[in-house]
């Protein structure tokens, strides 16, 4: 496991509990949405985990090693976290600086540093931009440069904070293509989101949190299909999911994740009705 929740709780200096008993664990090449609303403490834990916070009760371990017993800084080695706001997490006068601000840091060789911060401005469309100050990008270029500088590092463990907020439909699909490229490389990723079409589309397990609990936790239809649930952390499911689940509700079973999937399936079994 590279990592494992154990039982724990989190109450911040003005008392108000954020994280509640939660026990989780994320084996490597696990791809995992976090979902909840806004204060349901997804937000907190993974702070927890990368060491930001520490447990008011129970323990985290990151590669066996307790978050208390070790500094923010080693944690990152393993656990690559890109913030919601990407203004937290910038710091240099160009991309291609930013991009090369961990190498350095890690003290890996210059042309080691080279060579990875040209990928990543290739891998993450960012080359034009190399010699940009990043506060001066938009709001989705600055999120694709600070999810570059972290992946630089190539972290076993990524944690994305709302990672398609300010992204378009190619950026997206990046996104995903990046999900599954490091899920095919038995690298593991948290994605903390409201987003629950792209997790969908991208995510292999789910777990719901709301007021600072763990709801579900589980394979996607299995938790997404849980009305009960859904509606306890105020989440819709995603489009298609829903279809499939009303058509099994009037005994027509469909498979397939696409639309065209699902309409030839009805279609050829000459299921769908033209007009009620």
């Amino acid at each position: 496991m590279i990592v494992e929740i154990e039982d724990v709780s989190y109450t911040y200096p003005s008392g108000a509990s954020a994280v509640e008993g939660v026990s989780l664990r994320v084996a490597r090449g696990e791809t995992i949405a976090l979902l909840g609303q806004s204060g349901a403490g997804k937000s907190t834990l993974m702070k927890l985990v990368i060491g930001l916070l520490h447990p008011t009760r129970g323990r985290v371990l990151v590669e066996g090693v307790a978050t208390t017993r070790t500094t923010v800084a080693r944690l990152a080695t393993t656990v690559g976290y890109v913030f919601q706001n990407p203004l937290h997490q910038l710091f240099a006068p160009t991309v291609a600086d930013e991009l090369a601000l961990g190498p350095r840091a890690r003290r890996t060789s210059p042309g080691a540093i080279r060579e990875r911060v040209e990928a990543a401005l290739a891998a993450h469309d960012l080359d034009q931009y190399r010699l940009r100050h990043p506060l001066s990008l938009s709001e989705g270029e600055r999120r694709r440069v600070a999810l570059a500088s972290v992946l630089v590092g190539e972290p076993p463990l990524l944690v994305l904070d709302e990672p398609t907020v300010g992204q378009d439909a190619l950026a997206k699909q990046r996104l995903g293509a990046l999900l599954a490229a490091r899920q095919a490389e038995r690298r593991s990723t948290i994605v903390v989101t409201h987003d629950v079409e792209f997790a969908a589309a991208w995510c292999h397990r789910f777990t719901v949190m709301a007021g600072g609990r763990v709801l579900a936790d589980g394979a996607r239809d299995r938790v997404l299909g849980d009305r009960q649930i859904l509606e306890a952390a105020a989440l819709r499911p995603p489009a298609l999911l829903d279809l499939r689940l009303r058509l099994a509700e009037r005994g027509i079973v469909v498979d397939g994740d696409r639309p065209e999937e699902m309409a030839d399936r009805l279609i050829s079994d000459c299921r769908l009705p033209i007009a009620e």
